[in-house]
Order: structure tokens, then sequence, then C-alpha cells
């Protein structure tokens, strides 16, 4: 529960860890921003499904060696569509990618039920009585033989993740000593609704259902998925700490003006303080290495760049 450093405590605990950390610490007196914890950000992250398409996907997870020789399932994300250019959007807000992903094995035997129940599917209109029978064969394929039948319906299912903006309207918090995150208006409705069109047109091509996440039905309060929480830590925007909890080099502010700790450092996604439109992971590296770099200068401290890792083996 405590850490004691002589000079650096580099904080990469993640944007829910590290927010978690600095709230607690607040509270047991270690002055910082107010902002701490406030305007975080979900990516403006969608995940949704083309249920029962007419094409074969393996896209469930499986450490089932036999299967996968047969039918190898690929690693997630390995095609993007990228619709951030000026031409397609403008406003940057409005810029999106596309990826494909895939489900984890450990959900498979969840999501056949979960897909075929929720209420909201948008149904393809132009399919003709072969494709009728051929997606009524694919469900029960997968219902009497499981997920990975080939050809059933979770075998023919794409998974599609969406990153875009959102209006950084989440917040951390301790209730009761545990963090609680809150995400209101975490979805700008018409831009959510301008993606789901969108997907769904996909889903309909390849002759399957377009759905949401299992969980954003209104059974379950339209709740969002994201899988890149980031902010809580939010970078300044005037470098002080009335604009945010850390200076350009991820130093925390002591308070609500320019004075920082000078060991107290976070180089995670806590940093960023609004949604990238993208996989935030390069960003994250790129301000943790420009982070690290600054700080060795001002500290006079030579690192080497050139040796490759390798090298050392």
């Amino acid at each position: 529960m405590w850490v004691q450093a002589k000079e650096f405590v580099f904080l990469a605990a993640g944007a829910l860890g590290t927010t978690e950390i600095l709230l607690r610490s607040k509270a047991y007196g270690l002055n910082m921003s107010p902002t701490v914890g406030k305007n975080m950000s979900g990516n403006g992250d969608i995940l949704a499904f083309a249920y029962n398409t007419d094409q074969i996907v393996n896209g469930i997870g499986t450490d089932n060696e036999s299967y996968l020789k047969k039918h190898p399932v690929g690693p997630c994300i390995t095609g993007i569509i990228d619709m951030r250019d000026e031409e397609v959007a403008p406003n940057v807000l409005d810029g999106y990618v596309i990826e494909e992903g895939v489900v984890p094995e450990t959900l498979a035997h969840v999501l056949g039920p979960m897909l075929q129940l929720m209420p909201d599917q948008v149904k393809p209109k132009d399919i003709s009585w072969e494709q009728l029978l051929r997606s009524s064969a694919s469900k029960l394929k997968s219902d009497l033989k499981g997920p990975w039948e080939y050809g059933g319906a979770l075998n023919r299912t794409l998974t599609y993740l969406i990153m875009s903006h959102d209006d950084n309207q989440a917040y951390m918090s301790l209730e009761n000593n545990k963090p609680a995150l809150r995400f209101n208006g975490v979805a700008r409705s018409q831009h959510v609704l301008f993606l789901d069109n969108i997907l769904g047109k996909g889903a309909n091509k390849l002759h399957g259902a377009f759905e949401r996440n299992p969980f954003y039905s209104p059974k379950f309060g339209g709740a969002e998925i994201t899988v890149h929480p980031i902010g809580g830590a939010n970078m300044s925007s005037d470098g002080t700490g009335k604009k945010g909890v850390t200076n350009h080099l991820g130093q925390v502010f002591k308070g609500s003006n320019a004075e920082v700790y000078d060991g107290l450092v976070v180089v995670d996604g806590a940093v960023v303080p609004a949604a990238l439109g993208v996989n935030p992971f390069a960003t994250i590296t790129a301000l943790a290495e420009r982070s690290v770099e600054k700080l060795a200068l001002q500290k006079g401290w030579n690192i080497d760049y050139v040796t490759q890792n390798g090298d050392f083996l």
C-alpha cells in the first residue's frame, strides 16, 4: 500500500489503476489538482457483431490444436478500415477506425445465446430463401455442435471494433474506499447512430444480422463497452492544475498552480487528455518515452538510445 523512492516514482498502473492510486493519495493528504479522476474517456469505443453471415470467419479463440490445424483462428485486429482522412471526416472528431476482433474462448458458449436473445437485431432485408435456409441451418449447427462448428452461426460471426471520439464525461471517485467509474453521456448519440448505420449496412451486405454489444440493450441501461479507458490524470491544457492533473511531462501538480512534484510522474494512458480515435498504445508509448527522455536531460543522465535490446543478450 505504500511506496518509498529516493528520486522518482513512475506511475504506470493504467488509466484506472493510476487514477485510483492518485485518488487514494489525495484522500491521504497529498495535495494535487482538483481535476484528478475527472474528464476520463472511453476512446469512443464500440463493440458490435455481424451475426451469422454468409462468410466463414473463424473468429472465436480456442486452444484445441486439432481444430486449429484445420481451421486456424487469426490474431485479433489484423485489418483496419481507416476513416480519419480529411476528405471523409473534415472535422477530426468525426473520424473513426473499424477493426476486426476475436472472441475469447471463455465467452464462446455464452455468446451465441446472448446474440440470439438480443431484441434489437438489424436483420438483412434482401435475403433469398436459399440464404434464409442457410442461416437457419447455421444456427442449428451452432446450437447442436457448439460455437466452433465449421459453418455454424458463430463460426460465421464477425466482431466489429470501432475507435472514435466521445465527450470525455467519465469520472472516477472513491466510494466506500473502492474506485467507482461513472460514464455520463459517454456516447454522442447522433455519432453512435451514424456508426451503427455503417456497421449495420456492412453486416447486412454479408446477409448477417447487425447486433450491438450484448450489454447495450435497454435492459442493461444502454451500457457501452470500452477496452481503452484513458485519462483521469489528464495532461493540462494550460500548464497548471486548473486544467489538468499533470504537466506535459506527466509530473503531478501540487495543486491548481504550475508547481509540480518533480519525482511523481505518470507515464501511462491516464495522462491522455482526450479520445484519440484509434488504438492508444502507440501514443501512450510515445508520451512515456518522451517523459523519460526529457526528465533524464533535466537530471543530466545519459541514456543509450543506439544499442538495440538484443545486443545486450
